[in-house]
């Protein structure tokens, strides 16, 4: 007999479609998943025996495997995706008034310029449908940032088709896209037969962007509010209001967005959104920061490095300390990396230099150009020698004053790089300087070029450089006499209940509740925030004068959207290794090898190699030595980050 997997009718044998639902039949390899003809005896895949559900005899054991890095993408599982969908408005009408060859030639730009743009955030085109094209944001590897990425790449897609319609304008061609997006949970993996595959996102996330890319006027961007909730702050919108989508039950509310403004991080959206909540259980870093800005303002400058993980306050805290300085008189740049700027070409010193000389959204070229003039003439540099440099690095155009100078590339960017270094000494020389890069990670080559030449210069300036990165950052200046580094750790329970309290208002929450909480973040200030948030605006609790009350089921409470990328992110960078936390979660928060051993079907080396890495990578620890070490998750939420990544019929069927 074979059993029907969508409807679990028992078909008799030979069947090649179920006689209950009319599926195709198929047997499932119980070494590499792949789905077989009913008649098949060996796995077309990886050539293991097949056995039929209900057969007595026993067949080979399958051979232990080596566990690839491709393992993570090929296989189907749940995850939550940001989908993006273009579309070219009015394309039958073109084709109409085209030569085919023509209309193909005008498509093709179209794709490519959209393309190069998708490609630059981390975008992943899953599929190009006729003049559309459908794209995926954390598949098949997660950034923490997906949804901004998404609606940065958009953005970037209307912008690129206008520089392609300037192109069109002499063959009298107009081209215009609407763009619909998305966030929600989806089942990634390989669909279709034969060699007709393709790995596709399936639910109805992809389904809504496809109908809000239709709702969609010219040339705009529509998102929903779940995307909304992710990417408020980086980006002004519009509500469009609330509409009825084929095939979708309930109504959505849609926004459409019009333009990015400057927040640079979830900290400056919570200024700009209502405030950040008062720092917690950092007051030993804040009374050390005070002692070396004093050195630094009186000629002994200072390299200061916040290191840690994602989400364990870096951001939080340097901003409390620039918070601490605003009486004093000094001062303040910024050149933050960001994550998707590593390819970008000095990107964070252009940031820096365009608020340096006070650029405005609305300034025309030639506002700019005399705002550069005034100030490099402030401090007296040589315009024939400097002007040229800045306004090639700000990409302004020459006045008649001067010359581009005759230099080679490397030649020009080392002495571009030496100017700025001069002016950042010479505002030093004016009073004292405090010079922020945040996310030393996410820095371009020539970026942390810059930053090895101010670092290692003797201090002798009013300079207090201030530094974050995470982890697995490698810092090239740990022999300076004159770095400091504080390595952040995690909230200890008082401090993760003070802060709970803040973000409460002084609510109580129930104790189970609260417990829970500390359970799960981890003493992550981030992960802290984020479920604390999601817990009082869920049906989880209800709200009373002074405190809350459990009202609905333990069990419901889940990862917050808010923290989905960022945990798929850490899982995905993984490689290989991902699939055994996967199998590891299954176990529970605390594993042996010899259970992991039990449950998988791969070599016994290679699980050794991927549990070092996941040590390696701060997700696990280790207890005890051997065969009898007991594996642990450091953080609960990683632990069902993984777990619920995993097919719920694959994790109920492991032993």
């Amino acid at each position: 007999m074979s059993v029907c997997g969508d409807c679990q009718f028992s078909n008799p044998d030979g069947m090649k479609f179920c006689g209950a639902c009319g599926s195709e039949l198929s047997l499932i390899c119980a070494n590499c998943n792949f789905s077989n003809p009913v008649d098949f005896k060996f796995c077309g895949k990886c050539g293991s025996t097949l056995q039929k559900k209900d057969e007595k005899t026993v067949t080979a054991t399958p051979e232990k495997r080596s566990i690839k890095t491709s393992d993570a993408s090929a296989v189907a599982e749940r995850r939550q995706l940001t989908v993006m969908f273009c579309d070219l408005a009015d394309s039958a009408a073109l084709s109409d008034s085209l030569d085919p060859e023509e209309f193909h030639n005008v498509i093709q730009q179209y794709q490519i310029a959209c393309a190069e743009v998708i490609t630059r955030y981390g975008g992943h085109i899953a599929q190009y449908l006729g003049d559309g094209i459908l794209v995926y944001f954390c598949y098949p590897r997660a950034h923490e940032d997906d949804p901004r990425r998404a609606v940065y790449s958009a953005l970037g897609c209307l912008d690129s088709i206008k520089t392609l319609n300037k192109e069109f304008t002499t063959k009298g061609i107009e081209l215009n896209i609407r763009i619909g997006i998305h966030t929600g949970l989806v089942v990634t993996g390989e669909i279709g037969t034969g060699e007709q595959r393709e790995q596709l996102a399936l639910g109805k996330t992809p389904n809504i962007a496809a109908r809000l890319q239709n709702l969609a006027t010219e040339n705009s961007i529509f998102i929903t509010e779940t995307t909304l909730s992710l990417i408020e702050g980086f980006f002004e919108t519009v509500f469009q209001g609330q509409h009825k989508l084929k095939g979708i039950n309930t109504p959505i509310d849609v926004y459409q967005v019009t333009r990015e403004n400057d927040a640079r991080d979830r900290i400056d959206v919570a200024l700009r959104l209502g405030g950040l909540l008062p720092i917690v259980g950092r007051e030993n870093e804040m009374e050390q920061l005070s002692r070396l800005w004093t050195k630094a303002t009186n000629g002994d400058g200072q390299v200061v490095l916040l290191k840690g993980e994602g989400g364990v306050g870096k951001s939080r805290l340097m901003q409390a300390f620039i918070e601490q300085l605003n009486n004093s008189n000094h001062h303040y740049l910024c050149a933050n990396g960001m994550a998707f700027s590593e390819t970008s070409i000095l990107r964070p010193i252009i940031g820096m230099l365009q608020h340096m000389f006070s650029f405005a959204d609305n300034d025309s070229a030639i506002v700019r150009f005399n705002k550069v003039e005034k100030l490099l003439t402030k401090y007296e540099f040589k315009l024939k020698d400097y002007v040229p440099l800045i306004s090639s690095l700000l990409n302004l155009p020459l006045t008649d004053n001067y010359l581009e100078p005759a230099l080679s590339p490397e030649i020009k960017k080392r002495k571009t790089l030496e100017m700025v270094f001069e002016l950042i000494q010479k505002l030093s020389q004016e009073r004292p300087l405090l010079f922020v890069v945040e996310d030393l990670h996410w820095l371009d080559p020539s970026t942390l070029e810059f930053l090895d030449m101010l670092v290692l210069q003797e201090q002798t300036h009013k300079i207090f450089i201030f530094l974050t990165c995470r982890p697995d950052f490698s810092i090239p200046w740990y022999s300076r006499s004159n770095l400091v580094q504080f390595n952040l750790t995690h909230l200890n329970k008082s401090e993760i209940v003070s802060m709970v309290d803040r973000i409460t208002n002084g609510r109580a929450l129930p104790k189970i509740l609260l417990d829970e909480i500390v359970a799960k973040t981890d003493g992550i200030p981030l992960f802290i925030e984020e479920l604390t948030k999601m817990v009082v605006n869920s049906d989880i609790v209800t709200e009373y004068d002074e405190h809350y009350e459990l009202t609905g089921e333990l069990s419901e409470l889940s990862i917050p959207s808010t923290l989905q990328d960022l945990l798929n992110a850490r899982l995905d960078n993984l490689g290989a290794a991902k699939k055994i936390a996967q199998l590891a979660s299954v176990i529970g928060r605390e594993f042996s090898f010899d259970m992991l051993l039990a449950i998988s079907n791969f070599d016994e080396e290679d699980i050794y190699k991927c549990i070092e890495q996941l040590i390696d990578a701060e997700l696990i620890s280790q207890r005890g030595l051997g065969i009898q070490s007991v594996y642990i998750f450091k953080h609960a939420l990683i632990h069902d980050a993984a777990m619920s990544s995993i097919l719920k019929k694959k994790s109920t069927n492991i032993p």
